[in-house]
Parts: structure tokens; sequence; C-alpha cells
């Protein structure tokens, strides 16, 4: 028989072991350490020139990169990833108006691209003159009034302003309505507010 005493000496020294086994796992290091910083800021070197007097077949590419078509430029701050199409996007209006703080706009439920043409369309004939297109700062700029594009909250929406002297040109933003309401057989519908 097993004296009482060994089997309390051997239980208190088997418990914190067990314990510190156990709890060893739960903190600590990472098991893989995350490199992303190193390849951000990884710097490109030479390819490596194997022997003209190697065998060919033996050096083959298990895994072939092909060429980019242009040269990989890293994004200035941080990436943000684009949120999905609502679930209920089938039901919005095509054209509303939106206000906040005492500045309205239109969101057109289709992208900037799409919106673009129709827009220029619209500053010709009711601009008094187009004076400039400028499509990757998203402005037309008229005689009456600047024509300002915007990705929407939504990814397939488009803010669109109307603006003269950095105010909403309200007779603009009503036209715009009209015109883009009669482009797509819609109903327009009047104010969503931001506030």
């Amino acid at each position: 028989m097993v004296p009482m005493f060994n089997l309390k000496r051997s239980a208190l020294f088997a418990v914190p072991t067990i314990a510190v086994l156990v709890l060893s796992g739960c903190g600590g290091t990472k098991y893989y350490s995350d490199r992303n910083y190193e390849y951000y800021h990884a710097k490109l070197e030479k390819p490596l020139q194997l022997p003209a007097s190697r065998y060919q077949s033996e050096f083959i590419d298990a895994m072939p990169v092909p060429q980019a078509a242009s040269s990989f430029v890293a994004p200035k701050g941080h990436f943000v990833t684009p949120q999905p199409p609502g679930m209920n996007q089938q039901f919005k209006p095509r054209v509303s108006i939106s206000q906040a703080n005492n500045q309205r706009w239109l969101v057109v439920n289709d992208t900037p691209s799409d919106v673009w043409p129709n827009l220029v369309d619209y500053a010709s004939q009711h601009g008094g003159g187009v004076k400039a297109t400028l499509p990757q700062q998203g402005t037309i700029e008229t005689n009456n009034f600047v024509i300002a594009v915007r990705q929407g909250s939504d990814t397939s929406a488009t803010d669109v302003f109307c603006l003269k002297n950095n105010t909403t040109k309200e007779s603009c933003i009503r036209g715009l309505n009209s015109y883009l309401s009669e482009q797509s057989g819609s109903n327009a519908t009047d104010v969503d507010s931001a506030d």
C-alpha cells in the first residue's frame, strides 16, 4: 500500500505541472508570424541568373507566373475593401434626391461610368456651354454650374452634385433629377435625408 503522504505530494506536483502545460499553449507568441510588413516593404531584386550550360529541362518553373500587363503600384494609405451590393438593390428608385447640412445631391442607382455620358449630355444641353469635362476628377464644368460625380455609399450608386460657387444649385438638381429619370424611364423620388 502507498502511504497517503506520497499521494498528496504527487498530486500537488502533478496538478501545477499539468496546468502549466495546458496554459502554455494559450498565450505567448504566435505560431505563424505576420509577414505583411515584409512583403509590403520588399525591394525588387534582379532575376536569378543560371549558367548558360545548364540543362533547360532540369530547371523549368514548377509554377510559372505570367507577365503582368502593368507594374504594381502600392496603394497610398490603407486599402478599403468595397462592400457588396445591398440585397434590396432592385427595389431602389434609379434617381433620388438626398440632403444633409443644407446641401442637396442626387443619388443615382448606377455606377459612375454608366451615369457619366448622361451627365455630359445634360451639361451640353442645359449648361450654357461645356468648358471642361474631367472624368478622372469626376467633374464637368459649364458656364452656369459644375457637376461633380462621386462614388456613392453603395458600390453600385453614384452621388451627383450640381454646384455654383460651391453651393447647391437647386434648379440644376431638379433638372438633372427629371432628365436622369426620363433617361431611365423610372419615377424619381424627392428627398432622402442623410442627417
